[in-house]
């Protein structure tokens, strides 16, 4: 018959270690002295409160008990009754966890005792914390398990002697809304065991929940949309992106926003990034978002270097399926929120809020026909800046025209392309003077640092037919042929469309010269 079972003489116990708070003190409640009590004497001799706050109490002892006085101190005009506490000059911890938020950092004590006479072996603390689970709102994949502390650090058992203690610092930043568990597994051998029965664990596990933070931030990104901008012969202008950012306090408590940024990681080689626009609110306190307060930031980001086609976007449709859109979009990571608040009475919490995505005009070539194109990404914009325009006198226009291979390392072509006019499109305010379609020179394409790409310089003529903000009319880029060394030229009847603009110029016409 088997004896008892072992129960090793360890004790474990867990603190969190939290903000404190000021401990309270019930305000007692008072007679007046019609209701026969004792004339109270001076404050010293009486209570603990403040000489103001307790003249207060002695002149409303007429007016009863229950009868709000005002307190003319740190905050005039501020009601109290005889029901409320005060504080005390003493600190508190909360019971059990306390309130834990997303964006807090979980710090705990975790000390495990020897409560004999006797030393213990093999003793190994594991502390971890498990994420999710089957108590867990929202979870759609296994637990996340992370290793917070082990002791000893070698992995190796030690030995504990009598009455020692051992004590480790734990801390976890909570990022995710779900049921967080504290696990702490501690070994020791049982004394007489045979070796390969001697290790016993002892398992303590401290459930808590993770409450949403006491910010919500939501994030809009706004990109050049105007024919103007997105022809500018200025890449600052062209990929300028503006990020809009919202932070609302849903807390019952005031917040102190003490940090807000960006971090454009792993894409900050490409943007550099400024606040244009800080909107605090109508809160009365400058730093503290009040409950309910709604603040708005707005961030600029302008690219570092002119990249024909940036490496996030050359990734994304490198990976995209052979029957894409020729006229699709991509979505390109611009990097994270940083923010940083404190709230009174509880802990510092910070947030990385994203990715920030922005959505890009992102053409492929598909396969036409039994003949395999390459993968590419064509880009219009003005070589200059336009000279003024007015109305029935002829402008020219000059253009420049990039293709970039979307491959990692494809090999140089030489493209035949033609530009034809869509007449059925747009082309009210202007007419477009020669022919309807113009055969480009060849276009041949270069490997450098910033990809596969080539450029193409080219002229057209506009006659403004109106005054005022005029549009051109829609163009389409045909893709003809293209060959590169040891291979036969790829030709494709009928030509390729390649990318079409609905606009290819925005300008301002004036009535004459005059």
């Amino acid at each position: 018959m088997d004896g008892p079972a072992y129960v090793p003489p360890l004790s474990v116990k867990v603190m969190r270690m939290s903000t404190p708070s000021l401990g309270t003190l019930p305000v007692p409640m008072f007679e007046t002295q019609g209701e026969s009590c004792f004339d109270l004497g001076p404050a010293s001799a009486v209570a603990p409160f403040p000489a103001a706050q307790w003249d207060a109490v002695k002149d409303s002892y007429a007016r009863g008990s229950d009868a709000p006085f005002t307190y003319a101190g740190q905050h005039d005009d501020v009601q109290k009754t005889l029901r409320d506490t005060m504080y005390t000059d003493q600190l508190t911890l909360p019971s059990s966890f306390g309130t834990v938020c997303v964006g807090e950092t979980f710090r705990a004590l975790v000390c495990i005792c020897n409560e004999s006479d006797s030393q213990l072996e093999g003793v190994e603390v594991h502390v971890d914390m498990h994420i999710g689970g089957p108590d867990a709102e929202q979870v759609t994949v296994a637990p996340q398990v992370c290793r917070l502390a082990q002791w000893p650090e070698n992995d190796a058992p030690c030995v504990l002697a009598p009455r020692a203690q051992i004590t480790l610092v734990v801390h976890h930043e909570l990022r995710v809304l779900q049921l967080h568990a504290l696990l702490c597994r501690v070994c020791s051998d049982i004394p007489g065991a045979p070796a390969a029965e001697k290790a016993h664990w002892i398992s303590k596990m401290y459930k808590f929940p993770v409450q949403p933070p006491p910010i919500a931030v939501r994030c809009t990104t706004h990109t050049a949309t105007s024919v103007a901008q997105q022809l500018h012969h200025d890449i600052h202008v062209r990929e300028r992106t503006a990020i809009q950012v919202q932070l609302h306090n849903v807390s019952q408590k005031p917040v102190i926003v003490e940090r807000i940024g960006l971090d454009t990681r792993p894409a900050g080689e490409t943007w550099d990034w400024e606040l244009i626009e800080a909107d605090a609110g109508t809160s009365s306190a400058a730093q503290h978002m009040q409950p309910k307060d709604v603040w708005q930031y707005i961030f600029s980001l302008i690219p570092r270097q002119p990249q024909l086609v940036s490496h996030a976007r050359r990734a994304a449709l490198a990976g995209a399926p052979e029957d894409a859109s020729p006229a699709g979009h991509v979505s390109e990571p611009l990097g994270h929120i940083m923010l940083s608040w404190r709230v009174p009475g509880a802990d510092p919490g910070r947030l990385r809020v994203g990715p920030i995505m922005r959505s890009v005009h992102a053409p492929r070539v598909c396969v036409c026909g039994d003949k395999d194109a390459p993968a590419l990404v064509c880009t219009l914009y003005m070589a200059q800046a336009p000279p003024p325009a007015f109305v029935n006198q002829a402008i020219a226009l000059s253009y420049r025209l990039t293709v970039s291979d979307v491959a990692a390392h494809a090999p140089t072509r030489t493209f035949s392309l033609v530009l034809v006019q869509r007449e059925e499109r747009a082309w009210d305010a202007t007419a477009l003077l020669g022919h309807t379609s113009t055969q480009l020179p060849p276009l041949t394409t270069h490997t450098d640092d910033s990809g596969t790409s080539g450029e193409l310089p080219f002229s057209l003529t506009l006659l403004p037919l109106r005054t005022g903000i005029v549009r051109g009319g829609a163009m389409a880029l045909a893709l003809l042929s293209f060959s590169q060394e040891n291979y036969a030229p790829v030709l494709f009847d009928p030509p390729h469309i390649l990318h079409e603009w609905d606009n290819i110029t925005e300008l301002y016409v004036a009535d004459d010269q005059t």
